[in-house]
């Protein structure tokens, strides 16, 4: 199968699929409140779906609190348009080459435009992000680090555009699982599409990394808070913490 590089036009099936998604009632449609509820919603399937049906071993868990999803109680969206976005999404990825930036494309059209419900967050481009995996990629070559394990961190990781590019780039020479994944965000929304699009990648291509953790807090000042992690980390979130002497994309 020939992946596809990812597009607006791929993009716009899914972000109408969004768009379909009810927001609270008695009052209007709200973009922000409906990505977050297809991340939420769309994150929690892939885990649970992976453990039941034992498709995937990454043993993924998360903190809904941290991640600032919302419970049943706050707000239960009607099944239908969560099930036909979310299928719509694997599909896609599925579609795309492994570790795509997905999201970024749906960001930039439901909340980055002047009529969306962003806090004027706008990620990095694609094209910056392929430029930036090519030179790092060109760095690696030239200066070999350990094959076995090799360890990623970006400090303010928005949708993770970064971060996947630099899996992407890393998979060119090296299997996925010697790979180490962290990452920061102060917006706990970016984290939990950060982690959906890490785990999206890993189940639905057969790519699990070595490891994976994504915090929420300021990276400079703290404190941060533990949103998502695979099993392959054995120690105290405590030790987590003392671990961070990892490379910066």
């Amino acid at each position: 199968m020939t992946h596809k590089e990812m597009s607006p036009g791929l993009a716009s099936g899914l972000v109408k699929a969004i768009r379909g998604i009810p927001t609270r009632p008695n009052r209007p449609w709200n973009a922000r409140e409906a990505m977050e509820l297809f991340v939420q919603h769309t994150l929690v399937s892939l885990i649970h779906a992976g453990n039941m049906m034992a498709i995937d071993k990454l043993g993924a868990c998360f903190h809904g609190p941290t991640l600032g999803f919302a419970t049943l109680k706050e707000h239960s969206p009607p099944v239908e348009p969560l099930a036909h976005a979310i299928k719509v999404y694997m599909d896609l990825v599925g579609e795309c080459r492994p570790f795509e930036d997905v999201l970024v494309w749906v960001h930039a059209e439901l909340l980055a435009t002047k009529g969306g419900e962003g806090i004027g967050q706008f990620f990095t481009p694609t094209d910056l992000v392929e430029l930036t995996a090519g030179i790092a990629q060109d760095h690696f070559i030239r200066h070999p680090t350990n094959p076995l394990c090799f360890r990623i961190h970006e400090p303010a990781c928005g949708a993770g555009g970064l971060l996947l590019g630099a899996v992407r780039s890393r998979m060119e020479g090296f299997p996925s699982d010697t790979i180490e994944v962290s990452a920061v965000d102060l917006d706990p929304f970016c984290v939990a599409m950060t982690a959906l699009q890490l785990h999206a990648a890993q189940v639905l291509h057969g790519a699990p990394l070595k490891h994976v953790e994504l915090w929420v807090g300021n990276t400079l000042a703290g404190p941060l808070k533990l949103g998502y992690i695979t099993n392959r980390w054995q120690g105290t979130v405590e030790e987590l913490l003392e671990k961070k002497a990892v490379m910066v994309v």
